[in-house]
C-alpha cells in the first residue's frame, strides 16, 4: 500500500509539470557570478509540451537590486528596462522554447535576486515560479595598470568620450539597456575617441581581443 501511495504521489506530481503545457530547463533556479564592471545575461527556458501553439504570460514577484546594481529582462517576444513586472511572450511553436533572460550588471560585490511567476494564458491557476541569483565579486583584472577604462564616465549628451588602454584591433560593440547594439568599431589604436552622438541613459560596451571578452558601463545624463 505505501508503494503505491508513493507512486500516485510521483504520478500526480509528473502530470502537474506537464499539465501546464510547458517544462522548464536547466532548472527553476539559475546562480551566475559576475565581476563587477562585467556584463552578464542568464537564461531560462520553457518548452511547449503540448501538440499546438503556446502562450505563457510572466509576472515579477520579487527582486533584491542593491545599489550599483543595473538591470534588464528579455522574454520570447521583447526586451525590457527595469520598470516592467509583467509580459506576454509571442507564440511557442508546439516542441518550441520559449525564454526569460535577466541581463545584469553591477559595480558593487553583493548578490541580486529575481523571482518570477510564468504560467500558461489559458490556465493561469497553474502558475509555476523560476528565480535568478546574481553574485558580484571583484574584478581582478581592474586591478592592472592597463585596464580598459572609459573617461570622462558618467558623461553629458553630446560629450565626446574615450576609451583607454584598449588592445590592438580590438572589436567594440555598444548596446543600450534594452541589449540592442546601437554600434560597431574596429580598433585600431591604443586609445578610441567616439564623438558624443549617444542620447541619454545607460549603456554596455563589448569590447573582444584575440578571444578574450570584456564589458563596461557607459552612463550618458
Amino acid at each position: 500500500m505505501r508503494y503505491l501511495y508513493i507512486l500516485f504521489i510521483s504520478t500526480l506530481s509528473f502530470s502537474f509539470s506537464f499539465s501546464q503545457g510547458f517544462s522548464v530547463s536547466p532548472s527553476h533556479s539559475n546562480s551566475a557570478t559576475i565581476q563587477t564592471n562585467e556584463y552578464v545575461t542568464s537564461q531560462i527556458l520553457f518548452t511547449n509540451t503540448t501538440v499546438d501553439s503556446l502562450f505563457l504570460s510572466w509576472n515579477l514577484l520579487e527582486k533584491i537590486t542593491p545599489i550599483g546594481w543595473d538591470y534588464s529582462y528579455c522574454d520570447y517576444n521583447s526586451c525590457y528596462d527595469a520598470t516592467k513586472i509583467e509580459g506576454t511572450m509571442a507564440a511557442i511553436p508546439a516542441g518550441g522554447n520559449g525564454f526569460i533572460k535577466v541581463n545584469v550588471m553591477t559595480t558593487a560585490e553583493s548578490w541580486s535576486y529575481f523571482k518570477f511567476s510564468v504560467f500558461n494564458v489559458s490556465m493561469p491557476e497553474l502558475a509555476d515560479t523560476v528565480e535568478f541569483w546574481f553574485n558580484g565579486i571583484a574584478n581582478i583584472k581592474e586591478n592592472s595598470k592597463e585596464a580598459i577604462s572609459i573617461y570622462p564616465n558618467p558623461i553629458e549628451a553630446g560629450d565626446d568620450w574615450t576609451i583607454k588602454n584598449l588592445p590592438l584591433n580590438s572589436t567594440v560593440e555598444i548596446f543600450n539597456s534594452l541589449g540592442q547594439k546601437i554600434g560597431k568599431t574596429i580598433q585600431a589604436s591604443n586609445n578610441l575617441s567616439i564623438d558624443g552622438n549617444i542620447p541619454k541613459g545607460v549603456y554596455i560596451l563589448k569590447i573582444q581581443h584575440n578571444k578574450l571578452i570584456e564589458t563596461r558601463k557607459l552612463i550618458v545624463r
